[in-house]
């Protein structure tokens, strides 16, 4: 056609331009138009054509395209199409270059239905200002123009200008119609304008519209609901003969958002029963419904009934919904196999995969997920990328956390996104790369209060004390303001190192921001650094200071009070602690039986140890049943402590359940029960740990078997591989200066892989003086002068 001329005749464009403007052929449409453009054989009928037989994207592109080329076309009809096109895209600069067009064609001046049209994408825009100008030059101000302009302000939020917009047409004599009610109403909703919506209410019913208008209905019935007046729209809705799904929809809707969901399904159910068709909508709220009660078997019989109807198979939102009731109800299990037998799949049904597995613990199920949807040439968002770099992190997969961080590079989402940048140090201060995670957080541009927490926390975590504090100053200094979670992070950071001074400071610094007695968080953070650091006197003043005190408060002073040796104290809080009605959690328990055996507290320890059983706590808290352990073995009941081990559930005995034990045999005095139970837990394939060394090594030096403390040390290093510690050698050391060998003691000491420092060269002094042994003592101090 194009070799022939052909194309310059107008049948033949049209049907060109029909058949290539079906869906999947725009590409060949544009290729005509670029052709057309090419040859110049272009003019108004070509661009109308064009223009209204593809799609609004495509036709503000070929628009663009026969401007650049300087050929303006004056149709009124591809000018209209343009306009619908830039309001679909908010497409401003677009809508300031057709309304310039307009202005220039002397014909289109005064078109009060283009000028209206032109009105409508300036206010969907947002640009009012604009729009107040249009709406000034229209020769007629009707009620579709006056609603225009109210509908744009209620889009963007702008409730009050919009009733204020409201007010002026009624002032001018303009009546509403359906649709100005309709835009009114949503923005009475946007800022809660109760009274305002029963004057529109009442209104409504004076024009007679709400009878037989389900469109008005609905918008009332909504707006009444998001303003928390359930009983006004639920009368909305009994004044219809007849309810559509839509009015059922917006009523069950807004019973869900004020968190009566046990009310939504009643509705949902009543909604059945009178034989009204539930839309995919329907089912999609009840199952937010069941999400939220946890109802997971009416879950289910909604699945059924979605089966049924084989809207799973037609509507990709459903399967979504259903996939995320399964996920909050604990059952991703299910969860998974609905998956699987979903057809229509999209990214929300993989994140509601991934995030679910992540959320559950079943990070490789995660991990997997995440590699099929990528297989299946869905892009991840920020949702997919937080979720599984939280799996990554828990499995300690730094490997994959590195990949997914490249392929994040590459996408430039770091610098454009906090939420993914954030999950990023979050994984690497999981997986214990510090220096990493710095880096990143380093990098970026722009941080915001949960990335310093992040890197706080984090430090925290690892025992990097220092670090922790260095941070929040630099955060200072950034002009970031700190929440509560950064202050109790200080807190507790403040706690391990007994920085009493700096503590307080924090506490100031709650006080100023006025949630030290309105947070218990805070409360038993503040009481947990205040015992920890010595002051007990100011964590009862913590303490005393809330009316209210919750399990975590009373352990933090038990605790406490534990810690620094007054074990007694700590068990009469306990007793005051239940005379106050406020039942124990696990943490409790623990601190008691520390008391107990710090005390001798034998019968207290028993009577704890029978309500553990009662409750069931003994199978299920590990921790608990060390402790029990550890308690029986500090008051002399090894027949009890052996007792209790041999009770726990094979499942869930560990390491520290035969540290507990071993330790309790040394602390009476039975070093060869502590070598025996050693040499039985590795038969049974226990690896030990350092601190299994450390008890180890305490017993021989107790009892003076140093060839034996001497040979533990070795072969924590050659049969297990695991470093000697400052604590291990000086354990060693500690025993040979007792029997005078300060020789052989000061030479073990030169020889580990830790520097020596004055503390330590002062306890050699010390041992020297003692012994009397001068040469050892000059070659300390000989160390202690090249340290200075």
């Amino acid at each position: 056609m194009f070799k022939s001329g052909l194309t310059t005749q107008i049948i033949h464009t049209e049907r060109g331009v029909s058949m290539f403007s079906k869906p999947g052929n725009i590409c060949y449409m544009r290729k005509l138009h670029c052709r057309l453009i090419e040859t110049e054989n272009y003019c108004d009928a070509h661009i109308d054509n064009c223009i209204t037989c593809t799609w609004t994207q495509t036709s503000t592109y070929l628009h663009s395209e026969t401007r650049n080329t300087g050929f303006i076309s004056d149709s009124r009809q591809s000018i209209i199409t343009s306009l619908q096109a830039c309001a679909g895209e908010r497409n401003l600069k677009r809508c300031q270059q057709i309304h310039a067009d307009i202005l220039r064609i002397d014909f289109l001046k005064g078109d009060n239905f283009l000028y209206t049209l032109l009105l409508g994408v300036y206010a969907r825009c947002g640009s009012f200002g604009k729009a107040w100008e249009v709406f000034n030059e229209l020769p007629v101000q009707d009620a579709v123009s006056w609603t225009t302009l109210i509908g744009g302000y209620a889009e963007h939020g702008y409730g009050e200008k919009a009733l204020k917009c409201l007010k002026r047409m009624q002032a001018a004599g303009v009546l509403p119609d359906a649709v100005t009610f309709v835009c009114s109403l949503k923005a009475c909703g946007s800022i809660c304008a109760t009274e305002k919506v029963q004057e529109l209410h009442t209104e409504i019913e004076a024009r007679g519209l709400l009878s037989f208008n389900f469109f008005i209905g609905s918008a009332l019935i909504c707006t009444y609901a998001k303003g928390g007046l359930l009983y006004e729209a639920q009368k909305v809705f009994d004044k219809f003969e007849v309810h559509d799904a839509v009015l059922w929809n917006v009523l069950i809707s807004g019973y869900i958002e004020k968190g009566r969901n046990r009310a939504a399904l009643d509705i949902f159910q009543q909604m059945l029963m009178q034989d009204v068709l539930p839309s995919e909508v329907t089912f999609v709220h009840a199952l937010k419904a069941c999400s939220n009660l946890q109802a997971k078997y009416k879950g289910q019989e909604i699945h059924v009934e979605l089966v049924r109807r084989g809207l799973l198979e037609r509507h990709v939102l459903v399967g979504s919904a259903l996939l995320d009731m399964y996920m909050k109800c604990d059952s991703p299990i299910q969860a998974g196999e609905t998956f699987d037998e979903l057809v229509l799949k999209d990214s929300v049904s993989w994140n509601i995969m991934i995030s679910g597995y992540a959320e559950h613990g079943y990070d490789i199920k995660s991990l997997e997920c995440f590699y099929n949807m990528r297989s299946e040439s869905l892009y991840p968002d920020t949702v997919t990328y937080a979720s599984i770099l939280k799996s990554c992190g828990n499995l300690q997969a730094i490997g994959q956390g590195h990949v997914i961080h490249v392929d994040i590079i590459k996408n430039g989402l770091i610098d454009e996104n906090i939420i993914i940048a954030n999950s990023l140090i979050d994984m690497y201060m999981n997986v214990s790369c510090l220096s990493k995670a710095r880096q990143v957080f380093n990098d970026l541009h722009v941080r915001d209060v949960v990335t310093w927490n992040i890197l706080i926390t984090g430090y925290f975590d690892h025992g990097c004390y220092e670090q922790a504090l260095d941070c929040y100053k630099i955060m200072q200094k950034d002009d970031v303001c700190p929440d509560i979670l950064t202050l109790i992070c200080c807190l507790k950071v403040c706690a391990n190192l007994e920085a009493f001074n700096k503590g307080q400071e924090f506490h100031s610094e709650l006080e100023r921001l006025g949630v030290v007695t309105k947070d218990v968080s805070v409360a038993s953070a503040l009481i947990d650094m205040y015992g920890k650091c010595g002051f007990l006197a100011k964590a009862e003043e913590v303490f005393n200071s809330y009316p209210h005190r919750d399990a975590a408060m009373w352990n933090a002073l038990i605790i406490g009070y534990t810690e620094r040796g007054h074990s007694d104290v700590a068990l009469a809080r306990f007793d005051q602690m239940q005379l106050a009605g406020c039942s124990p959690s696990h943490v409790t328990i623990i601190g008691v039986l520390k008391a107990c055996g710090k005390t001798g507290a034998v019968h207290r320890g028993q009577t704890m140890h029978t309500d553990i059983i009662v409750k069931g706590l003994f199978e299920k808290d590990l921790i608990i049943g060390n402790t029990l352990i550890d308690m029986y073995a500090k008051v002399g009941s090894l027949t009890m402590a052996q007792q209790v081990f041999d009770q726990l559930p094979l499942g869930i005995k560990s390491i520290s359940s035969w540290n507990a034990l071993i330790s309790g045999y040394a602390l009476v005095g039975e070093a060869d029960g502590a070598f025996t139970l050693f040499d039985k837990m590795l038969w049974e394939g226990i690896r030990p740990d350092p601190i299994t060394f450390h008890i180890l090594l305490s017993a021989c030096n107790r009892f003076s078997l140093f060839e034996k403390c001497h040979d533990y040390i070795e072969a924590q290093r050659e049969e297990f591989g695991i470093v000697s510690t400052r604590q291990h050698h000086m354990s060693l050391f500690n025993g040979l200066s007792q029997v005078g060998e300060l020789d052989r003691a000061f030479g073990i000491l030169k020889n580990m892989q830790f520097r020596l420092n004055v503390v330590l060269l002062q306890q050699v002094l010390g041992a020297c003086k003692n012994w009397g042994n001068v040469e050892v003592g000059k070659q300390a101090f000989e160390e202690i002068f090249l340290i200075k």
